[in-house]
């Protein structure tokens, strides 16, 4: 009876273990998939100052449809004008912009990336 205790445990062991790593592996890989970040190049239909967050219309190349998107700005978001780094401030209404963007799960849709399309730089 020993032995089959033994091997009841050993085998509880390795299971416990299995499932670490198979949780650890996704974990990982669900916040380091550089697959569910998506981008959007469209026009900058609205600004919410207060909140951070950007509406752009963009249009659908494969249905040929235009909708909108509602994109939180976070601050660490690397925002850029040809060479320049930029901030949120300096984003303005139809700016054409391309955003690397991603869904968090919890507040929705946050910014990556911004790159302000607009030739020539404004004074701030």
């Amino acid at each position: 009876m020993n032995n089959k205790r033994v091997l009841s445990m050993r085998i509880a062991r390795a299971m416990s273990i299995f499932v670490l790593f198979f949780m650890t592996t996704v974990y990982v890989l669900a916040f380091n998939d550089d697959q569910s970040q998506k981008t959007i190049s469209g026009s900058v239909v609205d600004i919410d100052w207060a909140k951070s967050i950007i509406t752009v219309r963009y249009s659908d190349f494969l249905s040929g449809n235009t909708d909108e998107i509602n994109i939180i700005v976070p601050e660490e978001t690397e925002i850029t004008n040809g060479t320049e780094t930029k901030i949120f401030s300096d984003i303005e209404q139809s700016d054409s912009v391309t955003v690397t963007y991603y869904d968090d799960g919890v507040s929705g849709l946050k910014a990556k990336k911004v790159i302000d399309l607009n030739e020539g730089n404004r004074d701030s």
